[in-house]
C-alpha cells in the first residue's frame, strides 16, 4: 500500500483508539468505522472483478459490525444490549464467511501453507474450548463464528495472496475477536478495548496489504 494511505489509516485508527472512552453513541461509531470504509474505498479503486466485490462485500459487513458493537452499549456506556451485540457478531460472521469464501476459492499449494493451516486449526480449536463454555445462551451464535473465523485463518494460510501478511491479518483478527470474547464471557480487564481495537485495525490492513500486494498480476 502506499505510504501516504497508510499513514491517513493508521491516524484514523489512533484517532479512535486514543479517545475510545470520550467518543458517545453514534459519533464513537462513526469514527470506529472510518478506517474500514477508508480500505473499502481502497480495495474498490486498486481491485477488479470478484476480488473487488467480495474485498468490498466483507469489509462493508466489517464496517457494520463495528457500529453495531459501538453501539452496544445502547449508546451511553451505561448497559451493554445483547441483541446488539447478537447483530453485531452476524454482520462480523458474515464478513468472515466473505473471507473465507474469497480465500479458499484462490487456493495454492505449499508444504508451509499446511503447516499454517493446521496451527489455525489447533488455534481455533483451543480458542473454542476456552471460550465456548462460558457463553451461556450465546453458545451457538459464538461457536457459528467461531467455525467461520476458523474457515477464514484456514482459507488465509492457502490463499494463493502472499501467505505472511494475508494469514499475519487473519491470525490478528482471530486474536481481537478472542479478546472480546474473554473480555465479553469469562474475565473483563483494563484496556481490552485499545487491545481488541489495535489488534483489529492491524488485521484489516494486513489483510488488504496482503489481497493488493498481487493486485496488478490478475
Amino acid at each position: 500500500m502506499k505510504h501516504t494511505f497508510s499513514v491517513v489509516y493508521f491516524l484514523l485508527a489512533g484517532l479512535y483508539i486514543a479517545f475510545i472512552e470520550q467518543l458517545p453513541g453514534y459519533m464513537g461509531a462513526g469514527v470506529k468505522a472510518l478506517p474500514i470504509v477508508l480500505l473499502m474505498f481502497l480495495v474498490s479503486w486498486r481491485l477488479a472483478g470478484v476480488w473487488r466485490s467480495a474485498m468490498v462485500v466483507a469489509l462493508l459487513f466489517s464496517a457494520a459490525g463495528d457500529v453495531l458493537l459501538a453501539l452496544d452499549s445502547g449508546g451511553s456506556g451505561d448497559k451493554s444490549d445483547s441483541h446488539l451485540f447478537i447483530a453485531g457478531l452476524g454482520s462480523f460472521l458474515m464478513a468472515q464467511l466473505v473471507y473465507a469464501g474469497l480465500f479458499w476459492t484462490h487456493r495454492a499449494s505449499g508444504q508451509n501453507r499446511v503447516g499454517l493451516s493446521i496451527f489455525a486449526f489447533v488455534f481455533m480449536s483451543v480458542a473454542g474450548m476456552l471460550v465456548v463454555p462460558y457463553t451461556g445462551d450465546m453458545q451457538a451464535p459464538v461457536m457459528a463464528y467461531i467455525l467461520a473465523i476458523g474457515a477464514m485463518l484456514m482459507g488465509a494460510a492457502v490463499c494463493d495472496r502472499p501467505v505472511n501478511r494475508l494469514f499475519a491479518g487473519a491470525l490478528l483478527f482471530a486474536l481481537s475477536d478472542l479478546v472480546i470474547a474473554v473480555n465479553k464471557f469469562i474475565v473483563p480487564f483494563a484496556w481490552a478495548g485499545i487491545v481488541i481495537m489495535a489488534t483489529y485495525y492491524l488485521a484489516q490492513y494486513f489483510i488488504v496489504a496482503g489481497v493488493l500486494a498481487e493486485a496488478d498480476k490478475d
